[in-house]
């Protein structure tokens, strides 16, 4: 494990950063040529963080008209189809459809990496899917040298365009991952580990991919918040270690405290509830406990509900009962119009205080 003290004091400052230069900013500005900049509470220091039930599917924001937040998921093929051409429009035009909403981006990589990406890290990995969820593709070899240089240049443009912008109050890390947007999950077949482990991934890289990643977006964002999704257990190409992700989560949030989100992307009907107050972070035993132990004023944290069948509402009562701050889907019309608001309110109740300024 990397030197804690030296990554503390970095992050310690550029908290600090962060707050002197929200204290100058305009929550009223929004750079996007011919934008509005939605109402709110949008202040000094960090953004708002994720509240409520968030839709995935922008349009599906009709069903929850109480929503104050949503997801936009992008690919970094589309917003960098070529080396250092950028293209944002399908994600200023979303912002644009709903200027009174602030949105999470998610920009997926892995196999939804470019083709001039896969081919300046050294070509890509044909992978196939450990579960009916997942998808065949090629994914970036995100343990190559060269892909922290460029994940860091990507960062650096979307926060120039959207770091002082209002609607975009969160930024997913997917950097370091390969059929999903989750940098702990491989999710692929046992063929796929050995391909991997082949090509030079191992969990002594896959680290440094996953702080490295993490360092690149924090240095480029000092107001927008960053969001990591974990997993029941970190997967390497040869085993699992609910412990090894339990350490470098705590180093990260130790690292950049108050200025990381964490969530979970399979919570299910069927799923084991840690209610709060859950365990202690440096010693819980399970994912789930992790989160519901959590202190959401420093760390903010949600589920993405997984529903292959079963029950929508007990999934999203579990979610309220670990002290989630917001759940995230599609859209919730398996939910009656009158459970929906009440899950939302009671996810908005699990944590008050979603900026810096409370």
């Amino acid at each position: 494990m990397r030197n804690l003290s030296t990554r503390l004091v970095s992050g310690l400052c550029a908290l600090a950063c962060g707050a002197a230069l929200g204290a100058g900013c305009s929550p009223d500005d929004d750079p996007r040529e011919g934008g509005a900049a939605p109402s709110g509470d949008a202040a000094a220091g960090l953004k708002p963080a994720l509240s409520g039930l968030v839709v995935t599917e922008p349009p599906a924001l009709v069903t929850v008209p109480y929503a104050e937040f949503g997801t936009i998921t992008t690919t970094w093929a589309e917003v960098e189809p070529d080396q250092g051409s950028f293209d944002f429009s399908a994600i200023d035009e979303v912002l644009t459809e709903h200027p009174d909403i602030r949105f999470r981006l998610r920009v997926r990589t892995g196999r939804d990496a470019p083709y001039w990406l896969k081919q300046a890290t050294g070509g890509c990995i044909t992978v196939h899917p450990s579960t009916e969820n997942g998808a065949t593709g090629c994914t970036a070899k995100f343990w190559n040298e060269s892909f922290l240089d460029h994940y860091s240049v990507l960062m650096e443009e979307v926060a120039r365009r959207y770091e002082e912008d209002p609607q975009v109050v969160d930024v997913a890390n997917s950097a370091c991952s390969t059929a999903y947007a989750e940098p702990f999950i491989l999710g692929v077949d046992e063929r796929s580990l050995m391909l991997l482990e082949e090509a030079g991934l191992t969990a002594e890289n896959h680290e440094e991919c996953i702080f490295g990643s993490t360092d690149a977006m924090m240095s480029s964002f000092t107001r927008t918040r960053v969001s990591l999704a974990g997993h029941g257990a970190w997967e390497f190409t040869d085993g699992r270690s609910w412990e090894a992700e339990r350490d470098l989560l705590n180093e990260l949030r130790a690292t950049y405290p108050g200025r990381l989100v964490l969530e979970d992307h399979g919570l299910g009907p069927d799923d084991e509830v840690c209610p709060v107050p859950g365990e202690s972070a440096e010693t819980a035993e399970s994912w789930h406990c992790y989160l519901a132990g959590l202190p959401t004023a420093e760390t903010p944290h949600g589920w993405q509900l997984t529903l292959n069948d079963g029950s929508m509402s007990v999934a999203v009562w579990a979610g309220v009962d670990m002290g989630a701050c917001y759940l995230e889907y599609a859209a919730f019309q398996q939910l009656s119009e009158d459970e929906r608001q009440e899950v939302h309110e009671a996810l908005v109740d699990n944590c008050p205080v979603s900026s810096d300024d409370g």
